[in-house]
């Protein structure tokens, strides 16, 4: 039997339960569940929640509603006995206690998908416990517990579990947020979780979005996640059919072999990839790497799975790969998994064969792979995702429909047979029938009309399994195309003239003319005949590979040149220089456009992304905010190259660009590269301060390659440079660097300390609080072996800056120093407390080289895993932040 899937947006079900017996005081929970709402709708991740509340429950009730929403959260709001009961209601209204032993059965029996369950009534922390034998994270209270601080406390509560942080924050900030109420009952609500840590379950987070991690301060904007919950983005709701397939692809995974699903576009591959790995967390508890591949590089794709297996801090080692390159990279990546606990990795998409062997060669023989494309790659057990039996064609046209359709029908079942029972094509057939209100005869007389346009040829199938046939759905969309208005059309032949299957609305409006609401409007008329989808949280808009490709050949027939879409993606790039979410959504187009385009147009585009203007530099740019991809650094050299052809000397555009290039190699490892483009930049600079700030910087590069005499050379030019101008601003930076160089890679703590006071003080004098905590932190971190009680003075101080500016980089920073003091000072505890509050701040940043290098450390002192601690090893730790970016 052939199925496919539909696939829908995952939804985290929160089941409230309210009891208030009419013997009982009455409470406000009324307000609670309306403070719970109006903080989810505030988040960036409310349509991912779905709040079902029920009021006056009574005991018989509990049962069937468990068993009815299978929810994720369940939140209990009531009154709670001073014997350890839970209040709720009888059949006729009045109060009726449930017992701990009970509550434990309940949960027992009926736990599903319940991941947490909130009982925010009084004295509830017996049941709480009872109820933890079973579930992962409960919440009681320890005490009685006033109405205002119930509310302030599930408000905060689930504003950050909206906002994508896991329960253990969420917990914190829902007790901070009573005691910034001044209620003074912030120790009442109990965290109690025996079976996993609430710090790792995150129902719903950026790793869930379109983001992998890379490095400190790169960010790879790359269609990559890592699951730990049944919640894989690709994995529909309702299945037709697929269930022997998946038993067949289950079992082949089982046996060790790598699997291939291969099949025609739109055939519902990466919906039964999915499902498969929703099946494999939900049976197994395993961890799921997920990654859209596409044309990527194999070296894209291995710091990919680096990323993943650190993100959520699984891997106990720290990445080496940055300054390695093949057999040896593949090496190092795949001892990082090995030590990981990834179980499953899915390579959705992969188009490139040489790209699979490399990335194949990565994988450890006891980590299961998948992947899905369209082509045949030998070195996988092919399994063929056909199009659907007749009587699930029909299932799923009906859905679509939006109606049962008589199974009977001939001409359903004609129009099913007409569409090649493909998964698309039934799609797309059964919104024409919703929307255009059309019988199943009325279509096939549309299509019957043309059978020789009926040819949408899947070259990348045909080509790797020899078939000749027509396989395709272009009359259904000829057909849904002639049924929009002139503006919708313009809008969907605006993506065929684009460089990526989907954009922003932003963006299709410059390339239209056309105004965002006009836009917008035109969007959601395509999305009503799935022609685009919305992705969620965003106003970014997804087609499928087929329709991308019929929109292209539309926009074939009416231009010869993509040169208006460069010059309308230009525009939108300095229109939005600021807007980074915008800039990020749309990187493959705008890269795509960069890459076509020339002159001042591709410095414009590329100086915008990279130094924040064009010809001017402006701070911060996106390349500040976001990092780098591999792609964005060809358009760089590329860019470069252009800017050499031209004379921007007065503004410095040749040697900004210069100096990201040489940053984005080190941060690549590459640092013979990296000193090559500074030494350029050098030369290149516009003003004394940034000669200055760039001999530090050639110093710097050169101490990394160990290269210490010529590298204190250029941080005496620097120095000089700065003080003969009396540049305190460049001072700050060179001294900065001098005192990372002496203390983190000479290990010359007294030289450290001398740089660190001198910029302390440079900073004081220039008021920069931000910097001056930096140094700080290197002036104690160079004071720890000298003088303890002084480093961890400068520590604090360091922190108060941070919190009274709010930066969280500084926080970050000063939260690891001083838990690294505490550890050489054998305090474990508050040792653990900073490190931990570090790792939340890194994460949260994006800094994955931060976070997994303190990982690393606590899994080595036993702060992660038990372990004897280790004191006395690493206690320093320098910055080479807060004295400016190049």
């Amino acid at each position: 039997m052939r199925e496919s899937w539909i696939p829908q947006k995952r939804r985290i079900k929160i089941l409230l339960l309210a009891a208030n017996p009419t013997d009982s005081t009455r409470l406000r929970i009324d307000e609670e569940f309306r403070a719970i709402d109006r903080a989810l709708r505030e988040t960036k991740f409310r349509d991912y929640f779905e709040m079902e509340p029920h009021w006056a429950v009574r005991f018989s009730d509990l049962p069937g509603l468990l068993m009815r929403h299978q929810p994720n959260i369940v939140h209990f709001s009531g009154h709670g006995s001073n014997s350890n009961e839970i209040i709720v209601e009888d059949d006729t209204g009045k109060s009726h206690p449930i017992s701990a032993r009970a509550l434990s059965n309940l949960f027992l029996r009926l736990k599903d998908n319940i991941r947490c369950v909130v009982l925010n009534a009084c004295f509830s922390t017996s049941q709480a416990k009872a109820i933890a034998k079973h579930i992962d994270v409960v919440i009681g209270m320890s005490n009685a517990i006033g109405d205002q601080a119930a509310i302030q406390f599930s408000s905060a509560f689930y504003l950050a579990l909206g906002y994508g942080r896991n329960l253990t924050t969420a917990f914190e900030l829902g007790c901070t947020q009573i005691d910034l109420s001044n209620l003074n009952e912030q120790d009442t609500p109990q965290l109690l979780a025996q079976n996993r840590d609430p710090a790792k379950i995150i129902f719903v987070t950026t790793s869930s979005r379109d983001q992998v991690y890379f490095s400190e301060d790169t960010r790879v904007p790359l269609d990559a996640a890592l699951y730990t919950e049944a919640t894989v983005v690709a994995a529909p709701d309702k299945i037709f059919g697929r269930r022997d397939l998946m038993l067949t692809v289950g079992k082949a995974l089982n046996d060790k072999k790598q699997v291939l699903l291969t099949g025609l576009g739109g055939i519902g591959k990466t919906a039964l990839a999915g499902a498969i790995a929703n099946q494999h967390i939900r049976e197994d508890g395993g961890t799921v790497v997920w990654i859209r591949c596409g044309n990527e590089k194999a070296e894209t794709l291995l710091e990919a799975l680096v990323t993943q297996a650190t993100t959520s801090g699984i891997s106990i080692q720290e990445p080496e790969i940055k300054s390695v390159a093949g057999d040896a990279k593949i090496k190092a990546v795949r001892e990082i998994i090995t030590h990981s606990a990834i179980t499953l990795i899915v390579f959705d998409d992969i188009r490139n064969g040489m790209t699979l062997r490399e990335v194949q060669k990565a994988v450890p023989n006891n980590i299961q792979l998948l992947v899905t494309s369209r082509r045949h790659f030998p070195s996988l057990a092919r399994i063929e995702v056909g199009d659907l039996a007749p009587e699930e064609a029909l299932n799923l046209l009906s859905y679509y429909a939006g109606k049962q359709i008589d199974p009977k029908d001939p001409h359903a079942l004609a129009l099913c047979k007409t569409v090649g029972y493909h998964p698309y094509a039934l799609e797309i057939a059964g919104a024409i029938l919703n929307i255009d209100e059309k019988t199943p005869a009325q279509l096939l007389r549309r299509i019957g009309d043309t059978p020789h346009t009926f040819i949408f040829p899947d070259a990348d199938f045909d080509e790797a399994h020899g078939r000749t046939e027509p396989s395709s759905i272009k009359t259904l969309l000829d057909d849904s195309f002639q049924a929009l208005d002139d503006e919708t059309a313009l809008v969907f032949c605006a993506f065929g003239a684009l460089f990526a299957p989907g954009a922003t609305a932003a963006l299709l409006s410059f390339c239209t003319e056309r105004s965002l609401d006009s836009v917008e409007t035109a969007l959601d008329n395509l999305a009503r005949r799935s022609l685009a989808k919305r992705r969620a949280s965003t106003d970014y808009y997804s087609v499928h590979d087929l329709t991308f490709s019929y929109a292209r050949e539309k926009f074939r027939q009416n231009a010869t040149t993509y040169q208006t879409n460069v010059v309308a993606v230009e525009n939108f790039v300095v229109a939005h220089a600021q807007d980074f979410a915008y800039l990020e959504l749309d990187q493959p187009n705008i890269l795509g456009a960069a890459k076509l385009a020339s002159g001042e147009s591709l410095l414009r585009i590329v100086s915008t992304l990279a130094i924040g203007g064009y010809p001017n530099a402006y701070s911060p740019s996106y390349f500040d905010a976001k990092g780098h991809t591999l792609e964005f650094l060809d358009r760089l050299d590329q860019a470069i190259e252009a800017a050499k052809q031209t004379d921007l000397t007065q503004f410095g555009t040749l040697h900004y660009l210069l100096c990201k290039q040489g940053g984005a190699y080190v941060d690549r490892g590459k640092l013979d590269k990296a000193l090559e483009a500074y030494r350029l930049a050098l030369d290149l600079a516009p003003t004394e301060g940034r000669r200055a700030l760039t001999f530090a910087v050639c110093g710097r590069v050169l101490a990394m390659q160990g290269n210490f005499p010529e590298a204190e050379q250029f941080l005496e030019q620097g120095y000089a440079v700065a003080t003969r101008k009396k540049d305190d601003n460049a001072l700050a930076y060179v001294l900065q660097q001098q005192s990372f160089i002496a203390g983190e890679l000479k290990k010359d703590y007294e030289a450290a300390q001398r740089f660190a006071v001198e910029a302390v003080e440079t900073n004081r004098r220039l008021n920069n609080q931000i910097a001056l905590g930096f140094s700080l932190i290197n002036l104690g971190s160079a004071e720890l072996d000298l003088a303890i009680e002084k480093a961890l003075a400068h520590y604090q101080e360091a922190l108060s800056l941070a919190r009274l500016y709010e930066n969280g980089d500084l926080l970050a920073f000063a939260m690891e120093a001083i838990g690294r003091d505490y550890h050489a000072n054998f305090d474990f505890e508050h040792a653990q407390t900073c490190f931990v509050q570090a790792i939340d701040l890194y994460h949260r940043a994006g800094k994955v080289e931060a976070e997994t290098k303190l990982r690393t450390l606590m899994f080595k002192y036993g702060y992660l895993e038990p372990g004897e601690a280790q004191p006395g090893e690493s206690k320093q730790v320098f910055s080479i932040r807060g004295g400016g970016v190049l």
